[in-house]
């Protein structure tokens, strides 16, 4: 897509104003006005979107973007610069108030934004760790005595939500992490471990005040038993507003690559995009490796960055990385920013306001989904 004024950049809706603050009227487009107790529209949701300045290499242009990169305020490619939510956050919405479960691999005590890790489900285990203080590494209590960890994986998506510190700002820094581990002993992503990682969240949802799941995983041979209990899942979870938010996986170019469980009815798929910017170039673009629907599978639900994202391991360390893992958690918090700027939003309204504003880069559905 060429960069021009009034386009924007895959990913998010265009909020023109601020959300308003809890308990607090704020007016906004046309004099609209809304309240924390009253239900958006869907149309006033859409409506939201403040102007921001998109820098390029060459050019500022003005654009109605509110998730577009800010080089100008030296945020780069941080969560937050990428997606503008920081934006958001100086008008106080960092989704706070919030909580997002993250299904991935390990987590271990250290990383940005591990004092916003309430605790980590252990699937193999079956058991809950409140905080990460109790094991030097999570999942599995011989890990306290290992020397490098596990994997990182986990800490790395989990800082693109919450992570807050030099160089890196996540999208939902004021959001809360539930981590659940889901490999076992050899290290290994099963599918039944996702099962059980999601079911873990079924049951507990309601009291750990879950508004959004991020799963960076993919598995390529489910059980039709494994894929008919996810998809129970999924759509339990929607029902009640929770947001299942998965990578679509990284097996592109070639079509119908979109990978379980991001290839089920009601589950929000992610591709990864990258602004053009950084590639030099004023065309944003899918990237190649980026998992595409076709003739038998759906594209993608919609694109986020997920190309050169700054993100932390397990060390603290700053780290550049690539691929629809990262993208997935930059809608989970999206979702919580939604949600406590929005608290009576439902569902659906939340998933309009991003699809129903993303704009298109290559015009290939099956690409990219809404944009």
């Amino acid at each position: 897509m060429h960069i021009r004024p009034n386009a924007v950049t895959s990913f998010a809706p265009r909020y023109r104003g601020v959300f308003p603050r809890p308990e607090e009227k704020t007016p906004v487009a046309d004099s609209v006005s809304l309240s924390a107790q009253e239900k958006p529209s869907r149309s006033l949701l859409r409506s939201l979107t403040t102007e921001v300045f998109y820098w390029t290499r060459r050019a500022a242009l003005t654009l109605a973007a509110p998730f577009a990169s800010l080089l100008g305020m030296g945020l780069g490619s941080s969560p937050a610069g990428l997606t503008g939510a920081d934006q958001l956050h100086r008008r106080g919405i960092d989704g706070r108030g919030t909580r997002v479960a993250v299904i991935d691999q390990a987590f271990t005590q250290f990383g940005a934004g591990q004092e916003d890790v309430l605790g980590v489900y252990q699937t193999r285990d079956k058991v809950f760790n409140p905080g990460l203080e109790k094991a030097k590494y999570i999942p599995g209590q011989e890990a306290a005595t290992r020397k490098k960890p596990i994997s990182t994986h986990g800490n790395a998506m989990s800082a693109i939500i919450t992570g807050e510190s030099r160089g890196l700002h996540g999208v939902a820094p004021g959001a809360q992490l539930i981590g659940i581990s889901a490999i076992d002993d050899r290290q290994v992503l099963q599918p039944q471990l996702f099962v059980e990682a999601l079911e873990w969240v079924v049951q507990n949802h309601r009291e750990q005040n879950i508004k959004a799941v991020s799963a960076s995983v993919n598995y390529k041979n489910p059980s039709p038993e494994q894929r008919e209990k996810v998809q129970q899942q999924v759509d339990y979870l929607k029902e009640q507003g929770v947001a299942v938010v998965v990578a679509a996986g990284n097996r592109g170019p070639e079509p119908d690559t979109v990978m379980f469980p991001a290839d089920l009815k009601n589950v929000i798929s992610v591709g990864a995009s990258t602004p053009g910017w950084l590639a030099g170039t004023w065309d944003d673009r899918v990237e190649s490796y980026s998992s595409r629907g076709g003739e038998t599978l759906s594209g993608p639900t919609l694109l986020a960055p997920g190309g050169s994202v700054f993100t932390k391991d397990g060390h603290g360390s700053v780290d550049l990385t690539s691929g629809s893992s990262n993208s997935a958690p930059m809608v989970a918090g999206a979702f919580a920013l939604l949600t406590q700027g929005f608290p009576s939003a439902t569902y659906q309204q939340k998933l309009d306001a991003l699809t129903s504003t993303a704009l298109p880069i290559t015009g290939e559905r099956k690409e990219e989904g809404h944009g």
